[in-house]
């Protein structure tokens, strides 16, 4: 609430108090009494009169002798100048002289002092009850005007108080309000800065690991050439120098694909790495590259025939001739399938499947097939047979 309007309200009401005060007073005036009345004395001359005063003043004076002037001017205007005749007065004189009517004259003047006195004492109190009320009334008559200022000042303080308050709390809450909105600004702005330089080291890191990706890729496909120019032809057989740089290239692409996870290998590159595992005898690492080969290609006869290979160098004979059986399948002019099936057979000492195998390998690709043929160990129980050597010598 504004402060003027306070101070007019308080104004207004102080106003309204003072006009019921009057008001009451008005209505209830204070009790007074006639302090003229109550004071003024019975008058007495005509009863206590001196023997002077009555010779003076009442008694007539003697036959054919004037009233003296002295007599005139001392007679009192109230009293009437000869009022009674001489009989009267002489019975006057008889009264007067007589005890009892004195005492009663000296009792009813005793009573009189007694009742001004209690007239006197009621007239005193009944002023002092007054002049009490007087001087309430002065007492609250003054005491309004002050006892108004000090209530405007302590409206008008409190108010101020109240608005400092209000004034103080909206700024406080403006301040919190502007604070909020400057570290809200402040945080985002950061928030910002920091995405954009998070995303910069991202996109930094990403370039770097690119390029280490492309490095190690560059990396890998000379390892992968180096291999394929090593590893000899299919059903040949290998030196132990050969051996040696087979497996120290193999090594070195092994810590490669160890420090780049990224590193993407293609069925090709399968493929080579498990024929130089395969020739390093490290068989279970060998099947396991064959085995991804045949993930990103399952048509892959070739990987199907060294699969095979590796199955029979862990005498899982049906698995291997399984493996072949796909092979064949998928190419039946792939005599390096019906080779080693032939040569599985023979391990598994199943002597005719075997001759069977071995003589479609040598229909396809005589030259070669009957050269390994005779040079290999698994054939040595065939070789005392009359259709082995048909095969071989024809």
């Amino acid at each position: 609430m504004p402060l003027g309007l306070c101070a007019s309200k308080l104004t207004c009401q102080l106003l309204l108090v003072c006009q019921l005060t009057l008001l009451v007073c008005l209505t209830f005036p204070i009790p007074t009494l006639a302090l003229e009345s109550l004071t003024e004395a019975p008058p007495t001359y005509t009863i206590k009169a001196t023997p002077q005063f009555t010779t003076q003043f009442l008694r007539p004076p003697s036959e054919g002798q004037p009233p003296s002037a002295g007599s005139l001017q001392q007679a009192p205007p109230s009293v009437p100048l000869y009022p009674y005749s001489a009989s009267l007065w002489d019975k006057f004189e008889q009264f007067r002289n007589d005890p009892q009517l004195q005492r009663l004259v000296e009792e009813d003047l005793q009573k009189s002092l007694v009742i001004r006195q209690v007239i006197q004492d009621e007239v005193d109190r009944t002023f002092s009850h007054t002049t009490t009320l007087l001087n309430v009334l002065l007492v609250v008559l003054t005491a309004i005007p002050i006892l108004t200022a000090a209530g405007f000042w302590f409206i008008r303080r409190s108010v101020i108080n109240q608005v400092m308050t209000e004034t103080r709390k909206q700024l406080q809450d403006e301040v919190h309000k502007q604070l909020d909105r400057e570290v809200e600004a402040e945080l985002k702005e950061q928030t910002e800065a920091f995405k954009q330089e998070i995303q910069a080291l991202r996109d930094e890191f990403a370039a770097q690991l690119q390029q280490l990706n492309s490095d190690a890729q560059v990396e890998k496909d000379t390892l992968i050439q180096e291999l394929t120019q090593l590893l000899p032809a299919p059903m040949q057989g290998t030196t132990p120098e050969l051996q040696q740089k087979l497996q120290s290239l193999t090594r070195q692409l092994n810590a490669l694909k160890s420090a780049n996870a990224r590193l993407k290998f293609t069925a090709s590159d399968y493929l080579e790495q498990g024929r130089a595992l395969y020739l390093e005898e490290a068989i279970p690492e060998a099947l396991d590259a064959f085995n991804q080969v045949l993930k990103l290609a399952p048509d892959n006869a070739k990987a199907l025939v060294y699969k095979g290979m590796s199955l029979t160098k862990l005498k899982q004979y049906a698995e291997a001739i399984a493996s072949y059986d796909r092979a064949t399948c998928l190419n039946p002019e792939l005599y390096q399938a019906w080779f080693y099936k032939a040569r599985s057979y023979a391990l598994d000492n199943d002597a005719d499947l075997a001759l069977e195998a071995l003589a479609k390998a040598i229909h396809i690709n005589p030259e070669r097939c009957r050269e390994a043929a005779k040079n290999e160990a698994a054939f040595e129980p065939l070789q005392s047979s009359t259709a082995f050597a048909k095969l071989v010598e024809s």
